[in-house]
C-alpha cells in the first residue's frame, strides 16, 4: 500500500469546466495518500472525467460507482464498475454524498456561489459533516488552497 492509510469510500464533485492545474495535482496526491476503496462521482463532462481518470492511474484498485446525470448532452460516459440508472443532477448528488466516508469537492470558484452543482453538492456534504455521517471534507478551489474537515475552522475562512 502506497498511501498513508485507505479511504472507504470517496465522494466527489466538480465543475463541467475541468479542474484546474491546482486541483488536479492536489487529487492526485489525495488518491495516492489515502487510497480508496471505492469511490463515486456524477459521470459529468470536466472535473469528473478528470477525477476519473486519476483515479484509474493511482488507484487502479478502487471500484468506481457512478451516478449519470439523466442531461446526456453534459455526460462524460465514464466506464466505472458500478452503474446506476441516470438521475437529475441534484438527485444523483444526495446519492454520492450518502454513499460517501469522504468528500472532495472541486468547485468553479473560489467562494461559494449559488447556482453551482457544485456547490450545492458540497453544501449537502457539508451538513453530513456536522451531522458526523462523514469522516472527512475537502473542498479545493481553482487556486487553492485545500483546506480540511469543516473550512469554517481554518483561520483563512471568510463566511459565505
Amino acid at each position: 500500500m502506497k498511501g498513508l492509510f485507505a479511504v472507504r469510500k470517496l465522494g466527489f464533485t466538480g465543475t463541467r469546466n475541468g479542474m484546474s492545474p491546482t486541483q488536479r495535482a492536489w487529487i492526485a496526491s489525495y488518491i495516492q495518500e489515502n487510497l480508496p476503496d471505492k469511490a463515486a462521482h456524477g459521470d459529468c463532462i470536466g472535473a469528473d472525467a478528470d477525477f476519473h481518470e486519476l483515479l484509474r492511474e493511482f488507484a487502479p484498485n478502487c471500484e468506481i460507482h457512478i451516478w449519470p446525470s439523466t442531461f446526456e448532452k453534459m455526460r462524460a460516459f465514464c466506464e466505472g464498475d458500478v452503474m446506476y440508472e441516470p438521475g437529475r443532477a441534484l438527485e444523483r448528488d444526495k446519492y454520492i454524498v450518502k454513499f460517501s466516508t469522504h468528500f472532495v469537492g472541486c468547485p468553479p470558484t473560489d467562494y461559494e456561489i449559488q447556482r453551482s452543482g457544485s456547490w450545492a453538492t458540497l453544501r449537502m456534504a457539508r451538513n453530513q459533516l456536522n451531522k458526523k455521517l462523514l469522516k472527512e471534507l475537502h473542498w479545493i478551489g481553482p487556486t487553492g488552497p485545500a483546506i480540511p474537515g469543516d473550512w469554517r475552522q481554518h483561520p483563512d475562512y471568510v463566511p459565505w
